[in-house]
């Protein structure tokens, strides 16, 4: 009788299962891998649980084509950088001379959907164009050339037209910058007046206390909680004004202004020398009084190396008669 025996069931050939342990935590452009899934059939390959590093959003592409690069982020982010990518491109292909006509339509009052129609230009590329001029005339604003360009257009037979001819500008451009020179340096002479009159009024008050026994002020001093140098930086309630003053003192201040930032600076060194003169004064009382201590403790030490110490039972006959000998 043939026993039913059973026989291990045979191998399948091929290739082993490859472990994806490895990939969990990889990166690959702005994706993170959370979890490999398992292959459903042979042709997509298998998918991944994978972040977005950008906005954080889950999604679950396929394996080759994050390790290839062809997925680098979710499709919300994605989209946006394809269309950044085309829109620098589109701009790419315009004149200096379109892209200011762009910046002039927007600037003058118009949207951007008239705009585009009337350049035939997708709304992107407008975009663009305009941002981008906008920052080449912010930088023209925060530099020399800006100054410079507003003082020559204050010339007599000049003006803003003959300025926008010689710097290759338009008129909307020139009046733009020139306009936006002059707010910012009256928004600076405003700023600077306000520290002068802040300055004046910490100057009154801090000599207007009374330093009596007792008190914590000091006549004409900073308290250390208002002013105090810090490993080699001015610290305290009143040090953004203190950095202010300098600032202030190297502009072209009227008299009186520059009277209040100079007084308040004066007091500023005032209170610390004085600190540094009653430092010093104590470290050399400390070194005078030790001074005066150490002859004293010299005698002390040496009267007691002179006297001998005699204790009963200490001399040889002492110790003889207390043996019995």
């Amino acid at each position: 009788m043939i026993e039913n025996v059973k026989h291990p069931k045979p191998r399948k050939r091929g290739r082993p299962k490859r472990d994806y342990r490895e990939l969990i935590g990889a990166r690959y452009g702005h994706l993170e891998i959370l979890k490999v899934y398992k292959a459903t059939n042979g042709k997509n390959g298998p998918r991944v649980k994978a972040r977005c590093l950008i906005c954080g959003t889950i999604t679950k592409p396929r394996l080759r084509d994050v390790q290839s690069g062809h997925t680098k982020a979710c499709t919300r982010c994605l989209r946006a950088e394809v269309y950044s990518q085309l829109s620098e491109a589109g701009v790419a292909k315009l004149s200096e001379t379109e892209i200011a006509r762009i910046w002039a339509a927007r600037f003058g009052g118009k949207n951007r959907e008239a705009v585009a129609k009337e350049f035939d230009l997708p709304l992107g590329v407008i975009d663009f164009a305009f941002r981008n001029y906008q920052r080449q005339l912010e930088s023209l604003i925060s530099s020399e050339s800006g100054i410079q360009l507003a003082q020559q257009a204050g010339l007599r037979g000049v003006g803003i037209a003959g300025v926008a001819k010689a710097k290759g500008l338009s008129f909307e451009a020139a009046r733009y910058v020139i306009g936006a020179v002059k707010n910012k340096a009256k928004h600076r002479r405003e700023k600077l007046a306000d520290i002068a009159i802040y300055a004046e009024w910490v100057v009154s008050r801090v000599k207007g206390r009374e330093a009596g026994f007792g008190s914590e002020f000091r006549r004409n001093e900073f308290t250390p909680d208002e002013l105090l140098k810090s490993k080699g930086k001015v610290v305290g309630q009143y040090a953004p004004l203190y950095d202010d003053c300098v600032v202030a003192q190297s502009a072209d201040l009227p008299a009186d202004e520059a009277k209040h930032v100079t007084e308040f600076l004066d007091l500023v060194r005032y209170t610390f020398d004085q600190r540094t003169q009653r430092r010093e004064s104590h470290l050399h009382q400390v070194q005078r009084e030790k001074t005066l201590m150490r002859p004293q403790f010299t005698l002390m030490e040496e009267s007691t190396t002179e006297t001998e110490i005699s204790w009963p039972g200490s001399s040889p006959s002492e110790v003889a008669s207390s043996a019995g000998l």
